[in-house]
């Protein structure tokens, strides 16, 4: 940044159209169709997913990223959904969706990678063409389980564009592991927690509200 204030940060500006912007009306989608992303821009995100994961985690340690491990992970995710379930309270199915998420080793990865840790749309810039053509907003990134990016990407492009974007990010030379799809789709779905934590911890009633929309949603898809 080269403007930082308590009111204001400014960068300088760089090519490319923010994939999504918010008006007064809502979120509007510029260039990409969240129904149905292209095919240039699933593979321009898989080799940029992949590019940041060759990072390695030593690398990245050595400037100074956070790391956590597999367990560590785990063990956050457990205290964030405790941390939050009088809060949002969950239904029995949710609660034990994530429980048997939490506790199935097959479903989790082997290894760590540096991550952007909050790859929404508002942060992806386009070209015209539709292609992923940079990132903002890093202060999120860290070395941790390689999914979160893919399960934030799950969450607004849905499940079958996720699993055309792990058979590209494999074919880009990405690190996969059999249940990958699987992983980062429960890893969506347990979002309403983190978020939920988020609220509590600085107190803002209004993000509090859109995780319990999003665990509205994600109650109606387990019941399904």
């Amino acid at each position: 940044w080269r403007v930082h204030a308590p009111d204001v940060i400014a960068y300088p500006r760089i090519s490319g159209t923010p994939a999504v912007t918010m008006t007064p009306e809502g979120p509007q989608w510029n260039i990409l169709d969240p129904a149905a992303p292209s095919e240039a821009f699933i593979e321009s995100f898989a080799r940029a997913l992949a590019a940041l994961q060759s990072i390695t985690p030593e690398t990245a340690s050595r400037a100074g990223v956070p790391t956590s491990t597999i367990a560590e992970v785990r063990a956050a995710l457990s205290r964030s959904m405790d941390a939050t379930r009088e809060a949002l309270q969950p239904s029995e199915a949710v609660w034990q969706r994530w429980q048997r998420w939490l506790a199935d080793d097959a479903m989790w990865p082997q290894h760590v990678a540096l991550v952007h840790g909050d790859l929404h749309p508002g942060h992806m810039l386009l070209g015209t063409d539709g292609r992923l053509v940079g990132i903002l907003d890093w202060t999120e990134a860290r070395v941790t389980d390689p999914s979160i990016d893919l399960a934030l990407f799950c969450g607004c492009f849905g499940r079958p564009a996720l699993a055309q974007l792990v058979e590209r990010f494999a074919q880009a030379g990405g690190t996969t592991w059999p249940r990958l799809v699987d992983h980062a789709a429960e890893r969506w779905a347990a979002f309403p927690a983190l978020i939920a934590e988020w609220a509590l911890r600085t107190d803002n009633p209004t993000v509090l509200e859109h995780a319990r929309g999003q665990l509205a949603a994600i109650t109606a898809e387990t019941a399904a």
